[in-house]
C-alpha cells in the first residue's frame, strides 16, 4: 500500500533527475567556454589603450611652428653664406662686409638657441609663462648683440677700419685716401699673423715701427711712448702742414684701436698742442668715442706729461 503510494512520486522525481544532467551539462559547457578573469582584464586594457592612443599628443605643441623645417633651411643658407663671407671680410675689409658678417653670425646663433628653447623649455613642464619669457629674453639678447656689433663696425672698430688691425685689403685705401706715409703697430708679433706686418708695409713704400705691447694687462712703457712720438713727428710736422692740415698722416693701430694705440696718440697730442692728459683724452673721445682708458693708461699719460714732453724735439 505504501509502495503503491510512493511509486508515482518516484516516477515524477525520476523525470526531474533525468533532466538534471542536461541542465548541468549545459551549465558546465557555458563555464568552460568563458575566458579567465585575468585574460579579460588584459584584453580590456589593450582595447582601452588602443582606442585612446590616437588621442594623445606625444610631442608638445611647438610655440613657433609645427616643425623646424623652414628654420633649418634658412639656417643652412646662413651657414653656407658664412663660408664665403668670413674669408671675404678678412681679404677685402670694409664696413659693409663687417655688417653682413655681424648679421649672419647673430642670426646663426639666434636660430640655434631659439630651437633649443622651444624644444626643451616646454609649457607642459615649466608652465605657460617661462617659455614665453625665454623667447623674449633671447630676442633681446640677439638684438642688443647685433646692435653693439653694428655700432662698433660703423664707429671704426670693424675688421679693417682706422685704428684697428689693418688687413691687406685696406692698405691701398689708407695710402690713397688718408695719405698714410708711416704706420706704428702696438701689437705683438702673433697678432700680426693675418695683418700687414713691417715687410708688407715697406714693400708698399710705407715706413713701419713696431712698439710691441701686451694687450689689456699692460700699457706702453715710457721709452716706447717717447720713440713713438718722435717717429710721428718725422712725418707730421710744420714742413708738411698746409692751411693747418697735414698732407701726410701716420696710422697708429693696435687690435681694436681702443687702448694701446690711444695711449700713444694721447701722448702725441699732449706734446703737439701742449695739452693736459684730460684735454688729450677728451679730444680723442670726440673723434673716437669708444677709446678705453684704464688706470694704467691714465698713469702713463700723467708720467709722460710731467717728465717726457720737454725732452722730445719737434
Amino acid at each position: 500500500m505504501a509502495l503503491s503510494r510512493a511509486l508515482p512520486l518516484i516516477l515524477r522525481s525520476n523525470g526531474r533527475f533525468q533532466a538534471f544532467p542536461k541542465i548541468l551539462g549545459s551549465s558546465t559547457f557555458s563555464v568552460n567556454t568563458t575566458k579567465p578573469f585575468s585574460q579579460l582584464l588584459c584584453q580590456a586594457n589593450r582595447n582601452l589603450i588602443a582606442s585612446s592612443k590616437n588621442k594623445i599628443n606625444l610631442v608638445a605643441t611647438r610655440g613657433m611652428s609645427g616643425d623646424h623645417s623652414k628654420m633649418w633651411t634658412i639656417e643652412k643658407i646662413v651657414s653656407l653664406s658664412l663660408l664665403g663671407v668670413v674669408p671675404a671680410t678678412f681679404l677685402v675689409p670694409n664696413t659693409i662686409l663687417d655688417n653682413v658678417f655681424a648679421v649672419l653670425v647673430v642670426a646663426h646663433f639666434h636660430w640655434g638657441l631659439e630651437a633649443c628653447a622651444i624644444d626643451y623649455i616646454r609649457p607642459i613642464i615649466f608652465g605657460p609663462v617661462i617659455p614665453k619669457l625665454a623667447i623674449v629674453l633671447l630676442y633681446l639678447i640677439s638684438a642688443s648683440t647685433l646692435g653693439g656689433l653694428l655700432y662698433y663696425n660703423n664707429n671704426c672698430i670693424g675688421i679693417g677700419c682706422t685704428g684697428a688691425l689693418p688687413f691687406p685689403g685696406v692698405s691701398k685705401e689708407l695710402m690713397e685716401k688718408e695719405h698714410v706715409k708711416a704706420v706704428i703697430s702696438m701689437n705683438e708679433n702673433y697678432e700680426l699673423l693675418l695683418a700687414n706686418d713691417g715687410k708688407s708695409w715697406k714693400q708698399a713704400g710705407v715706413e713701419f715701427l713696431q712698439l710691441a705691447t701686451t694687450d689689456i694687462f699692460a700699457t706702453p712703457c715710457q721709452s716706447k711712448l717717447v720713440e713713438g712720438v718722435q717717429f710721428i713727428n718725422k712725418f707730421v710736422n710744420t714742413t708738411n702742414i698746409i692751411n693747418g692740415i697735414s698732407t701726410t698722416s701716420v696710422y697708429v693701430h693696435c687690435k681694436a684701436g681702443r687702448t694701446r694705440s690711444a695711449t700713444l696718440v694721447g701722448c702725441y697730442l699732449m706734446h703737439r698742442y701742449n695739452w693736459t692728459p684730460e684735454q688729450a683724452v677728451n679730444h680723442m673721445k670726440e673723434k673716437r668715442p669708444h677709446i678705453l682708458m684704464h688706470s694704467k693708461q691714465w698713469e702713463a699719460l700723467e708720467v709722460f706729461y710731467k717728465h717726457n714732453m720737454r725732452i722730445i724735439n719737434t
